[in-house]
C-alpha cells in the first residue's frame, strides 16, 4: 500500500492538477496522459485535493443538448413500435 502523502507533496499535486486542468483547460484524459496514469486516477486525485471539476469549460464535454428530431406520431407508428418491443415478430396472422 502507498504511503501517504506529506504536505508538501499534497501542494505539489495540487499545483500540478490546477496548472493543467484549470489553467490550461485541459480534459480529465489529457492530464491522465501527460503524468502517465489511468483518468480515474486523476478524478480521485481532483477529489482528494479539493480541485473542482469545471465540465462546463470543456470543449465538447458540457452535456448539452443538439436540436433532436422527432418524426411525427402515428397509430400506425405506435402500433409498428409497439409490436416490435414486445416480441420482435410481425406475421399475418398477428
Amino acid at each position: 500500500m502507498p504511503r501517504k502523502w506529506t504536505k508538501a507533496e499534497e501542494k505539489i499535486e495540487r499545483r500540478e492538477l490546477e496548472k493543467f486542468y484549470v489553467r490550461e483547460n485541459k480534459t480529465i484524459a489529457e492530464v491522465a496522459e501527460i503524468l502517465g496514469i489511468k483518468e480515474s486516477t486523476v478524478f480521485d486525485r481532483m477529489l482528494r485535493l479539493g480541485v473542482e471539476s469545471r465540465r462546463e469549460l470543456k470543449p465538447g464535454f458540457n452535456n448539452k443538448r443538439r436540436g433532436i428530431l422527432l418524426p411525427d406520431f402515428s397509430d400506425k407508428l405506435a402500433e409498428f413500435t409497439g409490436t416490435m418491443l414486445g416480441d420482435g415478430h410481425i406475421a399475418k396472422r398477428q
